[in-house]
């Protein structure tokens, strides 16, 4: 198999699976206890990728006003996801009161009450961090004081046992093709391998055998690609949580002994300089730590994106670095990461 950037499959597995409209109305119906067919949905998904990000949405539109947001995760669950989730209902009623989704358009400063179709939100969890089967977040949770307003999105973590994936034989069948690939992978399998391997035991037990023998090759070469972005992203994170924490080790320890020492002097010079470093080293260490990894990663994210944004304007590796006041090493790092992210 060929692992090089292929521009055309932007989308991954679970978008392109379930943006079909016999997959898609199955797992809606599953989702919703509806018994839709595949006439009564519209997929109204929508499409704003963003520069080194993958399309994991999918938005549906039903004949009785629904509106299904679905959102698969690989990695952690975002406590965030209310926030994004109301950001997105937002442009999706956007263009349904400009009439985009076939609709007439409807004036939300005339006098008449407009109509809008209910929201449901769902995340469809697939990463391996140990999560209930079924859990809710609310937008409220991020309020200091009680709004009115509120967003519940219900998360279903497939590689539990779910009433769903018994009712949806391709959501089933798309958990077992990911746990097929973590096996092999566990087994000592490079990506490739246990991408092949995998695909090849579903289509050999009927799992998914209509859409994996159709598009075989596609499904491969998505799989690679988001696993290995993936990958990337953990190992950049990983990294930048580590000079975050080294940073605010220091910090910490000199912060700790200055105030050590202050208190030490109040209290009493025999007695304070004891407690004082005792005391002004740990809460230091703590503080600094915290504080350092916090502006470690605001650092080196703020970099990052601000070298992306000039590398998606066609500037020179040796030009960035001027601009940023960085080595060039540093910048030409974060090139390499970019090319990688946007294959």
């Amino acid at each position: 198999m060929d692992k090089k950037a292929n521009k055309k499959y932007q989308d991954t597995v679970f978008v392109d699976l379930f943006g079909r409209e016999e997959y898609a109305v199955e797992l809606v119906n599953a989702l919703c206890g509806t018994v839709y067919k595949k006439e009564d949905i519209m997929n109204v998904t929508l499409k704003q990728l963003l520069f080194c990000e993958r399309y994991n949405d999918l938005a549906f539109l039903t004949r009785d006003n629904r509106l299904i947001v679905l959102i698969k995760h690989q990695a952690t669950i975002n406590p965030n996801m209310p926030v994004r989730m109301l950001l997105y209902i937002a442009e999706e009623y956007n263009k349904f009161l400009r009439g985009e989704f076939g609709n007439e358009s409807y004036n939300v400063y005339g006098r008449k009450i407009v109509k809008l179709p209910t929201p449901e939100f769902f995340v469809i969890y697939t990463g391996e961090e140990e999560r209930p089967a079924v859990e809710i977040l609310r937008l409220s949770d991020s309020f200091s004081t009680k709004a009115p307003i509120e967003v519940e999105v219900t998360c279903y973590n497939i590689s539990k046992e779910l009433e769903i994936k018994e009712k949806s034989s391709s959501l089933s069948g798309y958990s077992t093709l990911l746990q097929g690939i973590k096996g092999f992978k566990r087994q000592g399998y490079d990506l490739a391998q246990a991408i092949q391997k995998a695909v090849k035991v579903c289509m050999e037990h009927g799992v998914l055998t209509e859409y994996l023998v159709r598009h075989e090759s596609e499904v491969s070469d998505m799989l690679f690609q988001e696993y290995t972005v993936e990958d990337v992203r953990r190992m950049y994170m990983e990294a930048a949580a580590e000079e975050g924490w080294e940073k605010g080790l220091a910090k910490g320890l000199a912060e700790g002994r200055a105030e050590g020492l202050t208190k030490g002097r109040v209290e009493g010079l025999a007695k304070g300089r004891a407690e004082g470093l005792a005391e002004g080293l740990a809460e230091g260490r703590v503080e600094g730590l915290a504080e350092g990894l916090a502006e470690g990663r605001r650092e080196e994210f703020h970099l990052t994106e601000t070298i992306f944004k000039m590398l998606k304007e066609g500037k020179d590796v040796e030009t960035i670095a001027n601009l940023c006041g960085v080595d060039r090493k540093e910048v030409e790092r974060i090139t390499e990461l970019a090319k990688i992210l946007a294959n």
